[in-house]
């Protein structure tokens, strides 16, 4: 959604979409937006990458494959 209010925004057109890979958006935008280049679609893009892994289901993800610390009491120790 936000890649496209941006478009509307600033006048932009051309490949518009919003690619969600957990740890590595941001990479595969990249790759995605060279792949759009090499292949002559277009001159340039305009690209990006964030994630929240903060939504409950994110936090529910990470809690039960244990990739997060118990020791809340130890913060120096609970990587």
């Amino acid at each position: 959604m936000s890649s496209a209010l941006l478009a509307i925004e600033t006048g932009l057109t051309g490949p518009n979409y919003s690619i969600s890979t957990a740890c590595a958006t941001a990479n595969y935008c990249f790759c995605a937006a060279s792949h759009h280049i090499r292949s002559g679609e277009v001159d340039i893009m305009v690209v990006g990458g964030t994630e929240a892994s903060i939504i409950p289901s994110g936090v529910g993800g990470f809690i039960a494959c244990r990739a997060l610390s118990q020791r809340n009491e130890e913060p120096k120790k609970a990587s």
